[in-house]
């Protein structure tokens, strides 16, 4: 083949797979569902407000938004109305997570109840999005504000013992009512974590538990294996024009 028509030929390969990688790499973060939920050193409520139902979907408007591996469509957070909103489901509650406060009485402050998560593999952990909850909705018979307010992450290597990271964030006040958008806080890129252990350190006033119906970590997208190819394809090209 001419070399000017394979010069061609691999420029415009070249052009194309830069914008496939550029429009792979227009979302900020992936989405990361936790797979499985780690044995705590608080016990949970019981089954109806099992720590599993925090990463399942139940009670999400589209789940699928939220998938693991999703490209997130809040964009960091920026653009809160595109993802999926929660709804308690009452009168099941089959729907979110709650944990009893085990250690002494009065509102949980720094009682120790924690809930561990691990991912399917280890990610560079750049933020979470939490679908908080107050049970505060007309005809609830327990109207508790339960949410989470202030928590401590820990993010923890797959040898399940190096501490990678700890960082605390604090959450908004939920509305009342049966449906709630969730929050989003950034962290400091957290690379390589595996499993996340969250600390309750306050709640928004209930003296007995505490709990949240969904949660989603962000982390940074691997390198695209477009812009890889077109690397590939460059150095074929520097070569051709060096031996030509």
């Amino acid at each position: 083949m001419n070399t000017k028509i394979l010069k061609n030929i691999l420029l415009g390969t070249v052009a194309a797979v830069a914008l496939a990688a550029a429009s792979t790499s227009a979302h900020a973060a992936i989405i990361v569902d936790p797979t499985a939920v780690v044995p705590a050193n608080s016990s949970e409520e019981n089954y109806w407000w099992s720590a599993n139902y925090a990463i399942d979907g139940s009670g999400l408007s589209n789940a699928s938004l939220v998938a693991n591996g999703a490209n997130d469509v809040g964009a960091l957070g920026t653009n809160i109305a595109a993802l999926p909103t929660h709804v308690l489901a009452n009168p099941d509650y089959h729907s979110f997570f709650h944990l009893r406060n085990d250690i002494g009485s009065g509102a949980i402050t720094g009682s120790g109840a924690t809930a561990s998560y691990a991912l399917s593999s280890t990610f560079d952990i750049n933020g979470v999005y939490l679908w908080n909850y107050a049970e505060t909705d007309a005809g609830n018979p327990w109207p508790y504000e339960r949410g989470v307010k202030q928590v401590t992450f820990r993010f923890i290597a797959s040898d399940q013992s190096t501490l990678l990271s700890t960082q605390t964030v604090s959450f908004a006040k939920p509305a009342t009512g049966a449906t709630f958008a969730p929050e989003f806080k950034s962290f400091s890129t957290v690379t390589g974590a595996k499993y996340v252990q969250l600390t309750f350190d306050t709640n928004w006033g209930s003296t007995y538990a505490t709990g949240y119906g969904e949660i989603r970590f962000t982390a940074v997208p691997e390198p695209s294996t477009w812009a890889l190819l077109a690397g590939g394809l460059t150095a074929v090209m520097v070569l051709r024009r060096r031996r030509a």
